[in-house]
């Protein structure tokens, strides 16, 4: 992830598979994450919701309204995930 911007800040958001062998990690597939790269996203750093899917919560904030949201994000097969938009209090 990567933000850019002084007054409206926006983040890039990228889901990258990774295959760890002998000799260490390869680079699978990484994936802009569109619904969060829209340019209209501030996004902080995720959290770790479930080891098991790897799933993640990511916090994030409207560049030019200030609204706050919540996104969960779950890598599927290598490529692909699913995405879901919550309110700031972590309800849809």
């Amino acid at each position: 992830m990567f933000s850019q911007g002084f007054e409206h800040v926006s983040s890039e958001v990228y889901l990258q598979w990774v295959e760890w062998g002998e000799d260490g990690p390869r680079l699978l597939r990484s994936v802009r994450v569109a619904e969060m790269s829209s340019g209209l996203w501030s996004v902080g750093p995720p959290s770790v919701i479930s080891n098991k899917g790897c799933s993640m919560k990511l916090d994030a904030t409207h560049t030019y309204s200030s609204q706050a949201a919540r996104f969960i994000l779950l890598p599927m097969s290598v490529g692909k995930y699913s995405i879901r938009a919550l309110g700031p209090s972590g309800r849809k």
